[in-house]
């Protein structure tokens, strides 16, 4: 997988991401373009990131909720669907928040089953990884699998200290 935020970089990584067989590509929306109202800059972003994979990978819109309004949330699911994307992701890991369960549920209120949707961000245990799949989330993006699978949130993360985690 790899994350792409401009064109350019989006179209190439997806076709290395083919070529290499990985079979999700995840783009970051233009946030600023989405958030000026250009919304046609952002449509045909991921139009094109969606024509470059040809079908041989699911595109995932990252949209970042962390930084956006419902509206713009909304504005975004919608321009996702109209480019055919198959995806929209609540967020890269790396914005000041992640996936929100009030977040997945406008989210979900939006797409209804026209598309799926990836939780992302923050979710470090049982508890909120079950609350986001309630809500709508069709997949979980974690760093913190042996947390949640276990209930300890209080467990060392490998993605905090950037170490493997350690097992008892």
């Amino acid at each position: 997988m790899i994350f792409l935020s401009d064109l350019g970089s989006q179209i190439m990584g997806s076709g290395y991401s083919i070529i290499n067989l990985d079979f999700y590509v995840d783009m970051v929306i233009n946030i600023g373009a989405l958030r000026e109202g250009n919304s046609k800059l952002v449509l045909e972003d991921i139009k094109a990131v969606v024509a470059a994979v040809e079908k041989k990978a699911a595109v995932k819109v990252i949209i970042e909720t962390c930084y956006l309004t419902k509206a713009e949330i909304r504005r975004a699911c919608e321009l996702a669907m109209e480019a055919k994307a198959d995806y929209i992701k609540t967020s890269t890991g790396m914005g000041s928040g992640g996936a929100r369960e009030e977040d997945v549920r406008w989210i979900k209120k939006v797409v209804k089953d026209k598309m799926k949707i990836k939780a992302s961000g923050n979710i470090n245990n049982r508890g909120t990884a079950r609350s986001l799949l309630l809500a709508g989330a069709d997949r979980l993006g974690v760093s913190r699998t042996p947390q949640i699978v276990r209930d300890q949130a209080e467990m060392p993360s490998a993605s905090a200290t950037n170490q493997p985690p350690y097992f008892p």
